[in-house]
């Protein structure tokens, strides 16, 4: 778990990070104004103002004390920089405090254009910058009752998980262990929980290219454009220098080395390669051409229901 959640043993500084270039330039004007008698040390404003600027240094340094890093890029963009962002502004109406108390035209009228500024990209934030996944979301709304009929068929069956679902769509397929109780052969996620091994988990990404028609001169291409793929076989790690203060970034070698061991597994793919697991459904998303003749090699689809659009086929395997 450890090594899927990108943890990293280190005692290495990182002072680097654009809200802690914030928090110096905040702990300057703090001490600029102290030294020039604008504020005293010794305010609750002062202080809660100096504290707030030493937190990007800490949060982003306390490795040194613990010697764990955790995917710090999280810290520095979902409240590091919020945190930087209010030092500042606390920094700031400090040093201005006596001229907004003394009704300067030429300061408030500063204030109220940066007030604005905030609340317009406040609107910014919670409006435009989630549409990104406004499809994706939809695509999990319209997958939604394909979860539930394979809730529905699950109760009546005692080995409901042990039975195995492959989908032909990434966002279901990720989605779908929320609501129904089998098994997905790959998911985009699927590589975080500790039920799987790193290597079992290669090789069920390697089925899902296998039944999608993928030969290991398509994986060439996917895994020098397609950071999905890149997870699946390297880790978040490898595709992102972000995540990790030790990312390695990816080398051709290290890709053409991956493509030759999916062709030895494509070429040695037999019966008992297709029944471990052995597949009990399978999920097509009808507004993209999936050929399933891979899958049909060695299953038989049988019982096809059509749900919005959606076609889920139950599977067994071909003697």
């Amino acid at each position: 778990m450890d090594d899927v959640q990108l943890l990293v043993l280190t005692r290495a500084p990182d002072l680097a990070r654009l809200p802690e270039f914030i928090s110096i330039l905040c702990l300057v004007l703090l001490a600029a104004g102290v030294v020039g008698g604008f504020i005293r040390l010794r305010e609750r404003s002062t202080l809660f103002a100096l504290s707030t600027a030493l937190v990007p240094l800490i949060v982003f340094n306390q490795q040194i004390i613990t010697g764990r890093s955790l995917q710090p890029i999280h810290y520095q963009v979902f409240i590091g920089n919020y945190v930087a962002g209010l030092a500042l502004l606390m920094a700031v109406g400090l040093l201005l405090r006596k001229r907004l108390m003394a009704n300067d035209v030429a300061v408030k009228s500063t204030s109220a254009v940066l007030m604005l500024a905030a609340i317009v990209w406040g609107f910014v934030e919670c409006h435009y910058t989630v549409r990104v996944l406004d499809d994706a979301n939809i695509a999990r709304d319209e997958a939604l009752p394909v979860a539930r009929r394979l809730e529905e068929m699950s109760f009546a069956d005692p080995n409901r998980f042990q039975q195995t679902v492959l989908s032909f769509d990434g966002i279901f397929a990720d989605d779908m262990p929320s609501v129904a109780p089998q098994n997905v052969l790959w998911a985009r996620h699927q590589h975080v929980f500790a039920g799987l091994t790193w290597q079992q988990n290669k090789e069920r990404y390697y089925k899902y290219l296998y039944y999608s028609n993928i030969d290991e001169n398509g994986l060439d291409r996917l895994l020098k454009k397609d950071f999905v793929s890149q997870i699946a076989l390297f880790g978040w790690g490898r595709h992102s220098d972000r995540l990790s203060v030790d990312a390695k970034p990816l080398t051709y070698g290290e890709i053409a080395e991956e493509v030759r061991n999916y062709a030895r597994f494509r070429n040695a793919f037999n019966a008992a390669t297709a029944s471990d697991p052995q597949l009990s459904f399978v999920v097509v998303n009808e507004e993209y051409e999936s050929d399933l003749t891979a899958v049909e090699q060695w299953y038989e689809l049988y019982d096809a229901q059509t749900i919005g659009k959606y076609t889920l086929f139950r599977a067994r395997i071909r003697e």
